[in-house]
Order: C-alpha cells, then sequence, then structure tokens
C-alpha cells in the first residue's frame, strides 16, 4: 500500500491477506473486499458502499485508524476486532457476533443498522457487543432480540441484557372485587402492585416494607381471612367494611413517626410507626395484632377502626397512638402492649379494661377524647394522675373524660387493672 493509501471498487469479491502499512488508509466504494492480514496503517478506513469484511485472527485488519461507515457494510463477525475510533453513519451497517467483542480504543458515534449473529450464545445476564472510550448517538434499528432481552449504551460499552424478572414488589392493593362473604389473605390473585404484577404483601421475609391497601373496590362488606402471618409497615381502608379475620399480623416501624413516653416515664421521645389508616368506612380487625414497634392509628374523621383482636407486642415498649379524628374502639380482653396508648386526636372508645394493660399510661392529647363502655367488662380500672386534671363528664350510657391542658394540653393517666375501686358512672 502507497502512503496515499488504498482504494477499493470493483464488482467482484477480493481478499488481501498481505500487510498493510504506512500512513495512508482504506477506502471501499463497491463490491466486497476482506481484509485478512495483521494491518499496522494509520490512516483511517472508510465504507462508501460495498461491503468491508474484517478476518484477521489477531483483530488487527483495520491498523491503528478510525473506522468511518457512510454507507455499506462492516463485518466484523469471524474474529474479535480492534479499531482506534468508530462512527457508523445512518446509512450504514455494522455486523457482529455474540461473543467476539468489537473494540474501539478511542470513541464511538452510533447510527445506522447493527446486524446481530449467533444469537443463540446469548448468556442469562450481560453479553458485551463493543467497547469504547465513550459512546454518543444509538443504532437506529438492529437484529430483533430474543423476548427477555434488551441494548444497554452503558458509558464504555454496548450490551445485550437480559431484562430483570419481575417480582411483585410488596405494596399489595387489594383487588378481589364484588366479594361478598369472605376472601383469602394468602392468595396472589387477590393482590397487585403498582406494576400490576401479583404476589401476596407481608409473606416473604426479604421484604422488610410491605404494605396492604384496601381501596373499597369491593361492592359489599368482606371478611379476609388471615391464613397466613402478614408482616407490614402500613396498612389503609377506604370505603368498603371489611374485616381482617383470624390469624395473627404483625406491624412494624415504617415511615410514620410519634411523640411518646420514654421507658422513665417523664420524657418524651419520637419514635417510628407502623401506620394504619382509615379514610372512610367501618373497618374491623379481629385477628391478633403483634407490635415490633409503635403504632400509628389514623382514622379520619367520621370513620372508624374497630380493633376486636388482642394487641401484643414483639418487644417491650411498644404504644398504640390515635393520630385523627375519626373513632377507634378497642375491644380486646388481653392486650398487653406496655408502651401507652395515646389519643393525640380523634376518640377513644374502650369496651372491656382488659384493652389497657395492667400499669400501662394512657395520654389524652387536646383534640383527644376517651370514652369508657359503663357496661365494660373485665376486672375494675383503678387510676392516678402524673399531671393535669380530669373532668368526668356523664352522658347517657357513657362517661367520657376530657382533659384541661396544662404545659402541652396533653395529660398522662396510668390505669391499673384492680378489683376495688372500680369506677362507675
Amino acid at each position: 500500500m502507497t502512503s496515499d493509501g488504498l482504494y477499493y471498487k470493483s464488482s467482484m469479491a477480493s481478499t488481501f491477506a498481505g500487510r498493510l502499512a504506512g500512513g495512508g488508509g482504506v477506502e471501499v466504494d463497491s463490491g466486497s473486499l476482506t481484509l485478512a492480514g495483521s494491518n499496522t496503517y494509520s490512516g483511517g478506513t472508510t465504507v462508501q458502499a460495498g461491503t468491508l469484511v474484517l478476518a484477521n485472527p489477531a483483530g488487527a485488519a483495520l491498523g491503528t485508524g478510525s473506522l468511518l461507515i457512510n454507507s455499506g457494510t462492516v463485518d466484523a463477525t469471524a474474529y474479535p476486532q480492534t479499531v482506534g475510533s468508530l462512527t457508523v453513519y445512518e446509512a450504514g451497517s455494522l455486523n457482529l457476533w455474540i461473543g467476539r467483542t468489537l473494540t474501539s480504543i478511542g470513541s464511538v458515534s452510533l447510527s445506522g443498522t447493527l446486524n446481530l449473529f449467533n444469537l443463540g450464545s446469548l448468556s442469562s445476564g450481560t453479553t458485551e457487543l463493543m467497547t469504547y472510550s465513550s459512546e454518543t448517538g444509538a443504532f437506529s434499528s438492529y437484529t430483533a432480540l430474543p423476548s427477555g432481552y434488551h441494548l444497554n449504551y452503558g458509558a464504555t460499552e454496548l450490551d445485550i441484557v437480559k431484562n430483570a424478572v419481575a417480582s411483585f414488589s410488596g405494596s399489595g392493593v387489594w383487588m378481589a372485587t364484588g366479594i361478598s362473604g369472605t376472601a383469602a389473605w394468602n392468595n396472589s390473585t387477590n393482590w397487585q402492585d403498582g406494576n400490576n404484577l401479583n404476589g401476596v404483601p407481608g409473606t416473604t421475609p426479604s421484604r422488610a416494607a410491605d404494605t396492604a391497601t384496601f381501596n373499597g373496590s369491593d361492592t359489599a362488606a368482606t371478611t379476609i381471612v388471615l391464613d397466613a402471618t402478614p408482616s407490614l409497615t402500613a396498612l389503609s381502608f377506604s370505603t368498603s367494611s371489611y374485616t381482617l379475620s383470624g390469624g395473627s399480623l404483625t406491624l412494624n416501624p415504617g415511615s410514620g413517626t410519634a411523640i411518646v413516653l420514654d421507658a422513665s416515664g417523664t420524657q418524651t421521645t419520637t419514635v417510628s410507626t407502623a401506620n394504619v389508616t382509615v379514610t372512610s368506612g367501618t373497618q374491623t380487625i379481629a385477628s391478633t395484632i403483634m407490635l415490633s414497634g409503635a403504632v400509628s392509628i389514623a382514622p379520619a374523621a367520621g370513620s372508624q377502626l374497630t380493633i376486636t383482636g388482642n394487641v401484643g407486642e414483639a418487644t417491650s415498649g411498644q404504644a398504640l397512638v390515635l393520630t385523627d379524628g375519626g373513632t377507634l374502639v378497642l375491644t380486646g380482653t388481653a392486650n398487653t402492649y406496655t408502651g401507652g396508648t395515646y389519643a393525640e386526636q380523634g376518640t377513644l372508645y374502650f369496651q372491656n379494661s382488659g384493652a389497657i394493660y395492667d400499669g400501662s399510661s394512657l395520654i389524652i392529647g387536646a383534640g383527644g377524647t376517651i370514652i369508657f363502655d359503663p357496661q365494660m367488662t373485665g376486672s375494675a380500672l383503678s387510676h392516678s394522675f402524673a399531671t393535669g386534671a380530669v373532668a368526668p363528664v356523664p352522658e347517657p350510657g357513657t362517661m367520657v373524660l376530657l382533659l384541661a391542658a396544662i404545659w402541652s394540653a396533653v395529660a398522662c393517666h396510668r390505669f391499673s387493672k384492680r378489683r376495688q375501686n372500680r369506677i362507675s358512672v
């Protein structure tokens, strides 16, 4: 090859297996030229039309210069090859073989067509097609990939990547519409996440922040049987009357926060909480509830949540906090959480003395109301007041304790179940 380079134009196919050196370049204008030698020329390679086949086993068919594909095709399927830089224009085509990487020492600018061969050898993860120092553009078209694969233009390489298998996120929305009667929690077809994937929230230990939403899509009152032991950070209800029945439910600290008394009972502290939200309707949890952290219960004004199951705790000192203007009814006969019960807002209604653990705190905020059912069953209650004043106001069938604020309008009451000193109306 002279210093001016090699110009190829032919209606035939030719192979050049010798060594091309010097400062000139190679240009292909028609026909088919195969370069099989180990070349060192530095003037670059341009394909204006026709086909250039790169067939050097050592990957040095193009020397050290740039490769420009204006039109026509460069076939780099025989062996892995190296180029100085690469530009593929809109009318150009590049043929690559899966498993034989094309390496560009410099940058690449991509457009045109990418033809892929040996697709049957794709890995189940990432398959490298091309490496480079930097990249701009993208192929306008390319050979159809098998289902579940896509091209990935990375910072330093072009890959074929097998799509990650989408899995249920753990944020489940109840989708079993039109049910009148009972349905099973542990049925994946009853749930969908935001990606429309089915799964059961709260049943996969590796997911630490599952949530469950009952959004009122049912047309009648529905009982959901806990035939699993879900573990959730958030639970929400709206519109329809839902009942969670049987089994047990674990509530874990999530994104909520609440201010509660510390272990000494004299100072406040902020803790993370699980969130139970009721935006409308009358909802019921008849299952056992286990607290692995504090829980914030937020029934909106006009809505109600009744907890008939017993509420326990996985570790000592967990609190239950009423944080919205609706009604929370506690009817459990043996609640054992020890961190106290707080009514920051709304109405907290006790139907059984067993709903308050012996010796635990009852704290009522300025916006909270406490009601004790006079027909309350179980042991009697006695009380002592840490701060504040209490004015019992009798009403037909109820006794309402309204607290006057001294500092933060919060009064702390410690209730102990005793068989003497029964509170009466």
